[in-house]
């Protein structure tokens, strides 16, 4: 429906970003949250794929493919 959350398992990090891209990798979403549990409120994307990733410590810790319905 457009609503993410993530949760992060370690709290050893002070911040993290999270970026979401379409399939063409132009970003949609680019924002810097601090805490463990993050709630990303994008109920206007449009219906299709796209790439969130979660990057910390200025390190990519993870890229996944989700879709919106």
């Amino acid at each position: 429906d457009g609503n993410f959350y993530l949760e992060l398992t370690s709290t050893n990090t002070k911040s993290s970003q999270i970026i979401i891209r379409d399939v063409t990798g132009r970003i949609i979403f680019d924002e810097t949250f601090s805490g463990s549990l993050i709630h990303i409120e994008k109920a206007e994307l449009p219906k299709g794929f796209y790439f969130v990733q979660l990057i910390s410590d200025d390190k990519s810790l993870l890229t996944r493919k989700i879709t919106v319905q």
